[in-house]
């Protein structure tokens, strides 16, 4: 078997990971990326500037179908695989489905809901739910409320653990600070209105990292509480992420709202490092053994936090996501997966 991994959009981030895991199982795979989401260069910052508006998205989306169904074609006529993993395909157009699918095996592997074509720019359903529904293809969703029309077969497939280390950050007391809570993300407005409640609450415990220089957020009333509890002065690389996550008594996982309901990637990555977390969630799907406490409000959050740093039954718990990341969680256990369900 040799596989081709394709990344669209913020989906090429973990295009090498998954890679990575087929080889784990002695699979030939190579990654491509159709579209990127680090807006690198002045031009690729413009487009994204321009399809948040009315006037240009429209072309910038045809720009951008263009380019995805020429790399579609370069990648498997260069490559020659017998299966190809397509992330992100509610973003292909018909034309790259279709040569993605010509001459290999498909499986496609869905980070969006597919039916809130909307939000993402989109001017209908994708093409490939069409294709799915008509031939039957395997295909994966990121979040459970998503396996439904098309894709009502579509198991639940989250993302793996980024980190390997060979020493859980339960283990190394020297490393963390006593009664700090830590946040690493990006700047959704859903989360800065959740840290203006936490901030005040847990005060200098508090460090928010990972939100570039100043949180690239306006002053106001709604981001004023928590600015003080920022961090740095750049996005953090994957190795300074870790560096951070592994400093802390605790994580607070703040996932994007789209997620509620399942976990993040940033969950299994805490996992993974052996990191206590606390996840801003409602009624999580049960998929983990030892999942992580979670609360829906500022509030509990705030209290969940205050409980992991004062109790060390935290660490006990760290350190059974720890085992259970190994076990379950690597890329080389959801390429075992996708190569499961290919025909």
């Amino acid at each position: 078997m040799r596989v081709l991994v394709l990344g669209v959009d913020w989906h090429g981030d973990v295009a090498p990971a998954l890679c990575g895991g087929f080889r784990a199982l002695e699979i030939d795979a190579d990654a491509r990326y159709l579209l990127r989401q680090r807006r690198r260069g002045l031009r690729p910052r413009i487009e994204a500037e321009l399809r948040a508006t009315a006037r240009f998205a429209p072309a910038i989306r045809r720009l951008e179908e263009r380019r995805i169904v020429e790399a579609t074609r370069a990648a498997v006529a260069a490559l020659a695989p017998t299966l190809t993993v397509c992330l992100s395909p509610e973003l292909m157009p018909a034309a790259a489905v279709e040569a993605a699918a010509a001459s290999s095996a498909v499986a496609w592997w869905f980070a969006d809901d597919p039916l809130s074509y909307a939000r993402r720019g989109l001017a209908g359903p994708p093409p490939v739910l069409e294709r799915i529904a008509g031939l039957g293809d395997p295909a994966f969703v990121a979040h459970p409320a998503w396996a439904r029309g098309a894709l009502e077969a579509a198991p639940y497939l989250p993302y793996a653990a980024r980190f390997a280390p060979a020493r859980p950050a339960y283990a190394d007391d020297d490393r963390r600070v006593e009664g700090r809570a830590v946040v690493v993300g990006s700047p959704r407005p859903e989360r800065a209105e959740l840290l203006s409640e936490i901030a005040p609450a847990l005060g200098a415990d508090l460090a928010v990292w990972g939100w570039g220089k100043r949180g690239r957020l306006p002053t106001n009333t709604t981001t004023r509480p928590f600015r003080r509890s920022l961090r740095g002065w750049g996005v953090l690389s994957p190795e300074e992420t870790a560096a951070v996550y592994r400093s802390a008594s605790v994580v607070l996982n703040l996932q994007d709202r789209q997620m509620l309901g399942a976990w993040n990637p940033q969950t299994f990555d805490l996992m993974a490092l052996g990191v206590p977390q606390v996840v801003w969630n409602q009624r999580p799907v049960d998929y983990l053994e030892h999942p992580p406490p979670f609360a829906s409000s500022g509030d509990g959050l705030v209290e969940l936090v205050r409980e992991s740093i004062e109790n060390s039954d935290s660490l006990e718990g760290a350190a059974a996501a720890f085992d259970e990341a190994r076990s379950r969680h690597r890329w080389r256990d959801r390429a075992a997966a996708i190569a499961a369900a290919a025909p």
